[in-house]
């Protein structure tokens, strides 16, 4: 083996051997992330069945947006109150949100999940809901998470 291919050969170990290195603490890092969007979820879901509209409202950053599948976006705090209020008093129970995948990119993090929750119809038949969810959360200054974007079907 001449030295080129000894040098390309030692090259290449010693970039497996990194990547090899860095992949548990980009595990480490995408778990604890997992974790801390898990807990904001707990909380969101929370709030929600115990009819909370404020504490709702609180999760979102100021500019947030909410894109319901059957209302015009959301684009401000009063909005997006109402919108929960009107949710909330519908009869809406049980809620919750199931993570797929979530990624961070500096201050801005993306969550895939998947929603459900509950209603009873007028006869007291139990109706199940359920359906994709996107949710682009923003670390605020405190290190807490806020929604910024929200949607779902």
């Amino acid at each position: 083996m001449n030295h080129l291919n000894k040098l390309l050969l030692t090259t290449v170990i010693v970039g497996v051997i990194s990547a090899q290195a860095a992949e548990p603490a980009v595990m480490s890092n995408r778990k604890t992330l997992l974790r801390e969007v898990e807990a904001v979820n707990s909380q969101w879901n929370a709030a929600f069945n115990r009819g909370d509209v404020d504490a709702l409202t609180a999760m979102y950053t100021a500019d947030a947006i909410v894109m319901p599948p059957d209302v015009r976006s959301l684009a401000n705090s009063d909005q997006i109150r109402s919108y929960w209020k009107y949710r909330v008093s519908s009869g809406y129970r049980e809620h919750n949100i199931d993570v797929v995948d979530v990624h961070e990119e500096g201050r801005l993090i993306y969550e895939a999940g998947v929603w459900t929750a509950t209603s009873a119809s007028a006869d007291g038949k139990i109706q199940r809901y359920g359906g994709n969810l996107v949710n682009v959360f923003e670390r605020q200054p405190d290190g807490t998470l806020k929604s910024r974007l929200q949607s779902w079907n």
